[in-house]
């Protein structure tokens, strides 16, 4: 299991970098292996540009093909979660797959970067971002290889997004659509009250639950018993159907 965003080696952060998606304690008690990566969007030199996304699809290859020489992991059995700019590499990562190709993915309220959001953003409060070589128009080749709406046929992990704000689900429908559309599994939750780090100590739980059940999920094969859970579980299963229905066609 990836988690990626930011890794401090000489801090004590059990769960990871954050405290809501993040959930190192469990899955390592569940039998997952966890690594901590820092993004490349840390740094400022390659925030922005295209390098921060390949360097990102470098950095989870090679963690996966290192891991797995190693005896540590199955590469077929690898999960990625990502935070805010994380999330935004992560969604690029599974969009732009390598050899080694996540099973599930997290992207936890980041940053869209697709054609759609940032047409919405200018409209609404004007702002212009300029991506992928330049605006749409300035540079279509560039913008059909890297933004991930574009992309989306070629996601091979069943991934699992989260807003944390009620203003943010309309920018949703974008990225639902897409992933209807290529037949890809997935489901979206929204933190409706949240912030963008939650706050509150049940949303904290729930996000750090939900990251747990669906990575156990889709890389083990694992269900949680629990009662209250049992309708969540019929449609991750209809999910699975639909992978697998995808993978023979």
């Amino acid at each position: 299991m990836i988690q990626a965003y930011r890794d401090f080696p000489d801090k004590f952060l059990p769960d990871g970098p954050s405290t809501h998606a993040y959930a190192a304690q469990s899955l390592v008690a569940r039998g997952f292996a966890v690594l901590n990566v820092t993004i490349p969007g840390e740094d400022m030199r390659k925030l922005g540009k295209l390098r921060e996304l390949t360097d990102f699809t470098v950095v989870v290859e090679s963690s996966i093909e290192a891991l797995a020489k190693e005896g540590i992991v199955d590469p077929d059995k690898v999960g990625l979660i990502g935070f805010s700019r994380g999330g935004y590499e992560t969604h690029y990562a599974i969009t732009h797959p390598g050899h080694y190709a996540p099973v599930a993915a997290i992207i936890d309220d980041g940053f869209p970067g697709t054609l759609g959001y940032l047409m919405t953003i200018r409209a609404i409060n004007e702002s212009l971002f300029t991506m992928y070589g330049g605006t749409f128009w300035n540079d279509r080749a560039s913008w059909l290889e890297h933004d991930p709406s574009f992309n989306v046929h070629r996601v091979k992990a069943a991934t699992l997004f989260t807003v944390h704000n009620e203003q943010a689900i309309p920018y949703a429908l974008e990225t639902i659509g897409a992933f209807a559309m290529n037949g890809v599994p997935m489901e979206y939750w929204a933190f409706a009250k949240g912030s963008h780090t939650l706050e509150m100590p049940r949303e904290r739980f729930v996000s750090q639950e939900l990251s747990l059940d669906w990575l156990s999920f889709w890389v083990q094969g694992q269900e949680d018993p629990a009662p209250d859970k049992a309708d969540q579980y019929v449609r991750w299963r209809a999910l699975r159907v639909l992978k697998e229905q995808r993978k023979a066609e």
